[in-house]
């Protein structure tokens, strides 16, 4: 565990309404194939993605900037998979970001509400609000993605 000291107010928030079920946008966060066409923001995309199906589980993940060739390799440690409700995990940054061996941690709860299905994302560890403010970029990227990737599915 990284014992880096962390900036007040760096915690990442942000909620999103997806027009389909808990289960359907549950699924769409531990389905290896699903991640690859969603989870990157826009501009990137997997290099490697390493998820156990069985547990929805990941491990190794190795996003690509397109127009740079940048890459950013990142570890997930699933710490909890309670379907369809609630996700979390420990991100270690590896290759790419700005402090090799840190660790972020994120939950992701899903919450049945009239229009489908909200998503609550919480995650906390950021360096400071820079670093904050770009990894909330690149969520909110990846949940516009993910908002069109469940349209299609239907």
């Amino acid at each position: 565990m990284s014992h880096s000291q962390t900036v007040p107010d760096t915690t990442l928030r942000m909620s999103r309404v997806f027009k389909a079920t808990p289960e359907r946008v549950f699924r769409a966060f531990v389905d290896a194939q699903a991640m690859r066409v969603w989870f990157c923001p826009a501009g990137f995309s997997f290099e490697t993605i390493t998820v156990d199906e069985a547990t929805g589980r990941g491990s190794f993940f190795v996003m690509v900037h397109g127009a740079t060739g940048s890459r950013f390799a990142f570890a997930l440690d699933y710490t909890l998979v309670d379907s369809p409700r609630r996700i979390q995990w420990i991100s270690t940054w590896r290759d790419g970001f700005p402090e090799p061996g840190r660790e972020t941690m994120a939950t992701i709860e899903f919450r049945k509400v009239p229009d489908g299905t909200e998503v609550t994302l919480t995650q906390h560890g950021f360096l400071n609000r820079e670093n904050r403010d770009e990894h909330a970029n690149g969520w909110g990227g990846g949940m516009d993605k993910l908002a069109m990737y469940l349209a299609a599915e239907r």
